[in-house]
């Protein structure tokens, strides 16, 4: 399994900590949006400003991955996402801030994208499919010893049944 995670590690260790600042960014932004005296009905309309952001989002990185590849894509998006994230603290406004989670859903969503998509072309040919849920799942059930693909919609007699094969 080492062999496998090793090449990729380094994008594995970027989104563990894409993950963690997504998820700081979220509380950070609503205590402070408390703390600024905004309602709640507004913190929930600011918060869910992401989720637009990530619909959108699913239709327009594939056409930015084509376009520019995948490396420019993946630095303009990280770019994008801390952009909007620290632009949270220069424009203290309900509205500005909803149009940002907006845009920082938007660059997460392509971020995310970019990321699967570059794991898929560094895969072998024929396993780029079958592999990354098998491995995605490893890497996040760590005391397991082999991963079984039976809660997947992968068949159990696929190629996937054990990371050592894929």
């Amino acid at each position: 399994m080492w062999s496998q995670i090793a090449p990729i590690s380094s994008l594995l260790s970027g989104v563990a900590l894409l993950l963690l600042g997504n998820g700081l960014l979220n509380t950070l932004l609503t205590l402070r949006g408390v703390a600024e005296g905004y309602s709640t009905s507004m913190l929930g309309l600011i918060m869910s400003g992401y989720f637009v952001g990530f619909l959108l989002g699913t239709w327009l990185a594939i056409p930015l991955v084509r376009r520019v590849g995948h490396i420019r894509a993946f630095a303009f998006c990280a770019a994008l996402a801390a952009i909007a994230a620290l632009l949270h603290v220069l424009l203290i406004d309900p509205w500005i801030w909803l149009a940002l989670r907006v845009l920082y859903g938007l660059a997460l969503v392509s971020l995310y994208t970019v990321i699967e998509s570059w794991l898929n072309a560094q895969a072998p040919a024929g396993s780029a499919g079958r592999c990354s849920p098998c491995t995605w799942r490893s890497i996040s059930v760590p005391w397991r010893r082999r991963s079984s693909c039976s809660t997947w919609p992968i068949p159990a007699s696929s190629s996937c049944s054990s990371w050592r094969r894929c």
